[in-house]
């Protein structure tokens, strides 16, 4: 078997075992096996991949044989798709430029730099890297999906719609588009419109994932139909591929609706996962659930240890810091300042966290954060809860200010 027919038998096993297709996963592992002595491993690499184990990429890449350098250069290309993946930033660039000082033709490798960099926050270098992949591949979906998120990023919002729209047209039936662009409708504003042109979108080929539903679910709630916001909701719960951190997005939708006992539904389902973040997500439901039961001290409380066992994850510190910020004491505002660091490292965009950094600077007695606070509250992307919030920190100003 030729290098050429090798690298694209094992990329049609990663998007077979990534799309569920186990028949032809099966098919494409025996083929190699029969035909190609100790590439065998490799394929097992291609099919972790796609499946997301990204750790068993890691483990196998480096014990799996090739005799072709295309074939080698595939298992390392993996290699350092699943340092990035699993979180391990810088060692993945240092992987991908190496791909890249080898051959400077290989968009592919040029893309993992652009995402890697952009992971890092380093837009600036992360997006002349993506537009010289666009150009070297206009038809590459990483390529221009990475462009269009960067530019969202970089706060290029119709440029980066516009690289959104050609990835999503490449691969419709891969999410990442649909739900970068539900998050730049509500950037925008435009909730109504993007709520209808997402639910267009999702009528077609697309695989209805947990993530895409949860996004149609809140542009819903945003635009005002709060009536089809439960039905879309229970049905969410039912999905089978629910993971963890997707019931903390569902609770946190009930939330907005002060449904409890939907959050004991889900704390229900969550004690039925085997998963490494089911423990962390039991956790925060428990604190949703006592903060909707007025108990303030054991919502904290839970949101701490939440904060411990879903290392990497914002959420949790930035609801302890809510809740401490609630206490106007020294003490506990520097416990919210402790929480909210965490929560900006790990999701400085995020507008729960910009809204309560500026929450936070009230409570220092710095006004000057007011015309954001405005934006916040006037704002028809941001959830209702937050709009709120940032209302009641601009009666708090005017009441000290008189």
């Amino acid at each position: 078997m030729e290098a050429s027919e090798i690298l694209s038998t094992l990329e049609r096993l990663r998007v077979a075992s990534a799309l569920g297709q186990l028949a032809l996963v099966s098919e494409l592992q025996a083929h190699l096996a029969d035909t190609v002595r100790g590439i065998s491993a490799l394929g097992q690499v291609a099919v972790a991949a796609g499946q997301g184990r990204w750790q068993a990429v890691i483990d196998g890449a480096g014990g799996a044989e090739a005799k072709q350098p295309d074939v080698a250069r595939f298992a390392a290309t993996l290699r350092a798709e699943a340092l990035l993946e699993l979180g391990r930033t810088d060692a993945a660039l240092d992987a991908a430029r190496g791909l890249l000082g080898d051959d400077p033709t290989d968009h592919g490798a040029r893309v993992l730099v652009g995402r890697a960099l952009f992971r890092l926050r380093r837009l600036d270098e992360a997006e002349p890297e993506l537009q010289r992949a666009v150009a070297a591949a206009p038809g590459s979906f990483e390529a221009r999906f990475g462009l269009g998120m960067v530019l969202m990023a970089l706060g290029r919002l119709p440029e980066s719609l516009g690289q959104l729209r050609q990835a999503q047209a490449i691969n419709p039936l891969d999410e990442g588009p649909y739900r970068a662009m539900a998050r730049l409708f509500r950037m925008t504003g435009q909730v109504t419109e993007g709520a209808q042109r997402l639910a267009v979108l999702m009528q077609g080929q697309l695989v209805q994932t947990p993530g895409l539903l949860l996004d149609l679910a809140e542009l819903e709630l945003l635009a005002g139909n709060t009536e089809r916001v439960p039905p879309m909701l229970l049905t969410l719960e039912e999905h089978g591929a629910l993971e963890p951190l997707h019931l903390i997005e569902l609770a946190r939708m009930w939330c907005e609706l002060n449904q409890i006992a939907a959050i004991q539904r889900l704390l229900t389902r969550a004690q039925g996962l085997e998963h490494p973040q089911a423990a962390g997500a039991l956790t925060v439901l428990q604190a949703l659930e006592a903060e909707l039961q007025g108990d303030g001290d054991g919502a904290r409380k839970l949101h701490g240890k939440a904060c411990t066992q879903l290392q990497g994850h914002w959420f949790p510190h930035a609801r302890a810091a809510l809740l401490y910020l609630y206490r106007p004491d020294d003490r506990s505002i520097k416990a919210a300042e402790a929480h909210l660091r965490q929560a900006v490292k790990l999701a400085p965009r995020t507008p729960d966290v910009r809204l309560l950094v500026a929450i936070l600077q009230v409570a220092r007695g710095d006004y000057s954060v007011r015309p954001s606070l405005k934006m916040v509250a006037e704002h028809p992307g941001m959830r209702p809860s937050l709009r709120r919030l940032a209302s009641a920190t601009l009666g708090t100003i005017e009441a000290r200010e008189g």
